[in-house]
């Protein structure tokens, strides 16, 4: 009887031993499933990312090199992290704002005030030498007055509806401090931010909304 007890204790063991085996084999194999499948989501939205930024805000003398390292990156031969495609949108926001500074009827007085505020922003974000390296590029560059609003759009199109309607919510309200930081929306002001208004409605939130509206 001992020796029956014994045996059923054993095949007792064995079936939970199995079971926990299967259970962690089980496990394993669906952390590794999401890892690829985020890995892949960040590598597809950098490609995108980088795309954008390379036909828009990156200088002619460095796209040659953008190009090969998005090569690299499909090949597999280079890794890339979350850190690396958030600096992809922050040279997206960080540009906004330059087109927003190079603007031709912007007074060097507002320049300098909006300088202070984007800086601030900069600060909070952790980035500040990224900010003046693109403050600090004078190669001709595409992004303007006169296509930002397609430049945006093609941002959006990257990003999946949640991270699209923080971005442009947020870089709305930081845009719309750096142009009241004198108290005045000029024309021209006004008309940027109602162009940003009218295309991406169905982003903005409420608050957004009655900040475009001067």
């Amino acid at each position: 009887m001992q020796k029956g007890i014994e045996e059923g204790r054993s095949s007792v063991e064995k079936t939970m031993r199995n079971q926990f085996k299967s259970y962690l084999l089980n496990y394993v194999a669906t952390l590794k499933q999401q890892y690829k499948t985020t890995n892949k989501d960040i590598i597809n939205r950098y490609i995108a990312f980088v795309e954008v930024n390379n036909e828009y805000i990156t200088p002619r003398v460095d796209q040659a090199a953008k190009k090969e390292l998005l090569d690299e990156v499909q090949k597999g031969n280079v890794g890339v992290t979350k850190e690396v495609l958030i600096i992809e949108e922050f040279r997206a926001v960080f540009s906004i704002y330059k087109m927003l500074l190079n603007h031709p009827q912007n007074t060097s007085k507002q320049i300098e005030l909006q300088k202070e505020k984007m800086y601030e922003r900069a600060e909070k974000l952790g980035a500040t030498e990224l900010f003046e390296d693109i403050l600090a590029e004078h190669r001709l560059v595409k992004l303007d007055e006169t296509n930002y609003i397609r430049y945006l759009q093609e941002i959006v199109s990257v990003l999946d509806s949640e991270d699209a309607r923080a971005f442009i919510n947020e870089l709305t309200n930081d845009i719309v401090e750096c142009m009241l930081v004198d108290s005045v929306m000029e024309p021209y002001e006004k008309e940027i931010m109602q162009n940003i208004a009218n295309t991406f409605s169905n982003l903005l939130d409420t608050n957004r909304q009655k900040l475009t509206a001067f």
